[in-house]
């Protein structure tokens, strides 16, 4: 019901004196209040309803000032992009609603002031050519007495209005809409806050007259006439002039820097006094009087810059202020296209001396080394002086710097794309002494980067492993088989040491389970000691014997014969022992008998232990044990 309806109430009107004189207030309040809460659904009738409610704006039912109120049918208005003025009524109305705007922008809370100027710059960008302003409004914030305590933030106030039409194509005076007021006061208005006391207000100024400024030059190439252009221009230059004749160099300086933001041009007239005052200035005002001279370098003269920063040139390469060194790099990334070589060789010395290479910003090393790549490229003869200043920039310690300088040295023009040639340039021209601590990774890194010109070197060398089947892989930490993660998956040694790791690894923790359980009771054992192995087997020793410990238990199927090789007595050298058995003695039948005995290899050191659960063999002992049968038998 209220889609079909609002288009025909809203023609209406909801303050048409016509229709209904005795509306109360409040009803056209409440009304107001719908929409505010449903805009989407009268969006679709935007047209009808942005009269009713301009006028709504301007009527005093809705109250004094930005309150919250009017604030929401604001931006109920912002909120339909389509709503904007189409006629003349609705371009009058606008005009009305934006004049009332700038009466109520001033607030003595600057955070209101900014909500409101806010608003403002939203609905100049939206309804710009719709609507017409009186500056006698802005004029009379921009004139407040600079006695009164409320002059600094109504003066700011009115730059930043004037600054918003301004910078949206409204120009300074329009003769048409502005005949209550004339040129030379509204002029006079603007520039006298360029010697306002406060920084805030003279900067603002300022660049408010570099849009005004720009905007009169971008006319006059398009071949329009602007009316007090010429006048304006030449009033703004004498003003800076004074400041320059009373000394007030960095009210001068801080005013041209904001000025050049939006018309560099504005400049070209100053740079005699911007050169003079140059040497004499220190901190924040030098880096602004150099940055004023990277703005338009290229239009001054690579000569003339050259001829007047020379004298000082070290002295402001050598400032401590990252900004002023910056800027100066900034000027000397131009002038070097130009210069003689004479005065590169002695600008490199300069720079040499200054150390940029451990400098801690990230700006002033990143400017630096294109300094030195714009001699490298454009000088020939003297690459081999700026060479070893550039490959510092290789072990910079900002990796973006690396990987520029890395493409740096890859091109062509630089490196041989030829492996070997370029291998022979690595070890010859890209070494330094200076960066030998970094040379090996950047060389590494120069021949690896061949392989991206390789037509294959986007190929996978696998095939993916979506469709694999993995599986869990025991790999034995002990120091005997340390070496077996380093072995070729599949080799035949991987393949030996498995077989012999499998086949030992249980034998060799019963033993030495064995061992330490008879330690730890310890009772002396007799000289046959019945030891369980895995499988359940029976270790049975046929003559006194130490029990040497360190040593890796085997089990083969074949019989070897047992051959030690020194005196287990001995705590010398390490060595290995093999024994099989080729004669039995005392208790060794039920062993031989049995068919399922299997024979057992000793290998390891021959060391000494702490165990004393055999008896110390005697010579005659050794002697009778290498004709003796070493065997176990499975239970």
């Amino acid at each position: 019901m209220i889609d079909t309806q609002a288009g025909k109430f809203g023609s209406n009107g909801l303050l048409c004196d016509d229709c209904d004189e005795d509306t109360h207030p409040n009803i056209v309040l409440f009304i107001t209040k719908i929409i505010l809460n449903k805009p989407s659904v009268f969006q679709p009738y935007y047209a009808s309803w942005l009269a009713p409610l301009l006028e709504l704006c301007l009527s005093p039912a809705i109250g004094k000032g930005v309150n919250y109120y009017f604030r929401d049918v604001l931006l109920l208005l912002l909120q339909w992009p389509q709503a904007k003025p189409t006629d003349a009524h609705q371009e009058l109305l606008a005009s009305r609603l934006m004049d009332l705007l700038i009466r109520y922008a001033y607030y003595p809370s600057n955070e209101i002031v900014k909500t409101n100027i806010d608003i403002f710059k939203l609905f100049v960008e939206r309804w710009k050519g719709s609507f017409h302003v009186s500056k006698k409004l802005i004029l009379d914030l921009m004139s407040v007495d600079i006695n009164k305590s409320t002059s600094k933030l109504c003066r700011a106030t009115g730059l930043q209005l004037l600054g918003v039409l301004v910078a949206n194509g409204y120009p300074l005076y329009d003769e048409q809409h502005d005949g209550n007021i004339s040129f030379s006061k509204l002029a006079d208005a603007l520039l006298s806050n360029l010697d306002h006391s406060h920084k805030e207000i003279y900067c603002a100024a300022s660049e408010v007259c570099g849009v005004i400024v720009a905007q009169h030059l971008l006319k006059a190439r398009q071949g329009e006439s602007v009316s007090h252009a010429k006048n304006f221009l030449q009033l703004l230059h004498d003003k800076i002039t004074s400041h320059f004749a009373r000394v007030e160099i960095d009210r001068a300086l801080q005013c041209l820097d904001k000025i050049s933001i939006h018309c560099p041009p504005f400049l070209d007239k100053f740079y005699v006094r911007i050169f003079s005052s140059l040497p004499n200035l220190i901190g924040e005002f030098k880096v602004i009087a150099l940055n004023l001279i990277v703005v338009r370098i290229e239009h001054l003269g690579n000569d003339n810059v050259w001829t007047q920063l020379r004298p000082s040139l070290k002295k402001l390469i050598a400032h401590r202020e990252a900004d002023a060194q910056l800027a100066i790099l900034r000027i000397l990334f131009v002038l070097v296209k130009t210069i003689s070589t004479d005065d590169i060789m002695a600008l490199l010395e300069i720079l040499t001396s200054a150390n940029f290479p451990e400098h801690h910003s990230q700006e002033c090393r990143d400017m630096f080394l294109n300094v030195l790549i714009q001699v490298y490229d454009q000088h020939e003869h003297l690459r081999d002086a700026v060479r070893p200043l550039l490959l510092t920039g290789l072990s910079d310690k900002h990796q973006p710097i690396q990987e520029k300088m890395l493409q740096f040295w890859n091109s062509d023009e630089r490196l041989s794309s030829q492996t070997i040639v370029r291998l022979q340039q690595i070890l010859s021209i890209m070494y330094d002494p200076a960066i030998e601590d970094a040379w090996l990774s950047f060389a590494t890194q120069l021949l690896l980067l061949l392989t991206y010109r390789s037509p294959d070197f986007d190929i996978a060398l696998f095939q993916p492993l979506t469709d694999s089947k993995f599986y869990e892989y025991s790999i034995d930490f002990s120091v005997q088989r340390r070496s077996l993660p380093m072995s070729p998956m599949f080799s035949s040694q991987s393949q030996d040491v498995f077989s012999q790791a499998s086949s030992s690894m249980d034998v060799e923790d019963q033993m030495r389970q064995g061992s330490s359980g008879s330690s730890a009771g310890g009772a002396s054992a007799p000289s046959s000691f019945p030891g369980m192995l895995s499988g359940g087997a029976v270790f049975t020793p046929h003559a006194p014997v130490s029990f040497v410990g360190g040593g890796d238990v085997r089990a083969t199927t074949s019989a070897r014969l047992f051959t030690p090789t020194m005196d287990s007595s001995s705590s010398a050298a390490p060595g290995h022992a093999e024994a099989t058995s080729t004669s039995s003695g005392a208790g060794a039948g039920a062993a031989t008998a049995d068919p399922n005995a299997m024979e057992l290899t000793l290998t390891g050191s021959l060391a000494p232990t702490s165990l004393d659960v055999f008896a110390k063999p005697s010579i005659a002992d050794y002697r009778r044990r290498r004709t003796g049968t070493l065997k176990y038998v499975p239970l």
